[in-house]
């Protein structure tokens, strides 16, 4: 099941972690627990927070099941 952002409602398409940890205390001070990496961008750059993202991973594609042969 796919996370959800709480700010926008769009779904995560990577998964992040920013350096330093204190950044993300400062960007989300308690609104949020799920932020899209746009969104905490955008929150970062309204408060002038220096970070970086660190780990991003996105998801691979969907697998889909074999068709059987007839």
């Amino acid at each position: 099941m796919a996370t959800l952002c709480e700010k926008c409602a769009r779904q995560h398409l990577a998964a992040y972690q920013v350096e330093p940890k204190e950044a993300w205390r400062m960007v989300v001070q308690n609104r949020w627990r799920d932020l899209c990496s746009n969104c905490f961008d955008t929150e970062a750059e309204l408060l002038k927070v220096r970070y970086q993202f660190v780990g991003m991973r996105a998801p691979g594609p969907a697998k889909r099941p074999a068709k059987k042969r007839s």
